[in-house]
């Protein structure tokens, strides 16, 4: 079953090749840009499939069939300054206008179930989750170092109907559940849940 469905997508992905070819041509000539277009393919794929050889077959299938991958690889276009393509890209391929995002934001990212979400952060490290209805911002009043947009760590996860305001550092291997309104640090390995905040500590270091 996994073969056929494989092969539906690659025959998919052919048909419609011609909708991808500027998304395409800009990772052939910048492979950093391949780099974080194959990671954050991965995670959503949920399989490896950086360095494979059908890897550009599903590249175009989820830049088709996928309107939060596609305005992901959109926000990594404008990030590496390939503005031209950008714009082009655009035209065939028209991107989800109920997520904004910005900052710095490391390989590996991918939003789930991904409507109406706010990501303006000062960085974030690799392998960031981002679920719906999740705001991510500045907050006047919580300013670090100049700073007020939220720094992330890796693998964090930030679910549905979350709040991150302000120039907070957020640790490494943090889950921020649904509802949580974090306007203070957190540290590595934790989850924080709830409004005000509460900081549940993990003994054991699992990632989020």
């Amino acid at each position: 079953m996994t073969n056929i469905k494989n092969k539906l997508k690659k025959i998919y992905g052919f048909v419609f090749l011609f909708r991808s070819i500027v998304p395409i041509y800009s990772i052939m000539i910048d492979k950093s840009l391949r780099e974080l277009a194959m990671k954050d393919l991965e995670r959503l794929e949920y399989e490896s499939i950086y360095n494979n050889l059908n890897s550009i077959f599903f590249f175009n299938y989820s830049l088709i069939t996928n309107k939060t991958y596609r305005r992901i690889f959109h926000y990594r276009l404008k990030r590496r300054r390939h503005l031209i393509l950008l714009f082009m890209s655009r035209i065939f391929l028209p991107e989800r206008k109920d997520i904004d995002m910005w900052g710095d934001i490391g390989p590996g990212f991918c939003i789930f179930h991904g409507v109406g979400d706010v990501i303006v952060c000062n960085k974030a490290g690799k392998n960031f989750s981002v679920y719906q209805n999740v705001t991510i911002g500045k907050n006047y009043r919580k300013v670090v170092n100049g700073i007020d947009t939220p720094s992330f760590g890796d693998n964090v996860s930030v679910y549905a109907n979350s709040v991150v305001i302000g120039g907070v550092t957020i640790g490494n291997n943090v889950k921020i559940g649904a509802g949580t309104i974090v306007t203070k640090d957190v540290p590595d390995n934790c989850t924080v849940v709830g409004n005000p905040m509460r900081i549940i500590k993990h003994d054991n270091h699992n990632k989020a």
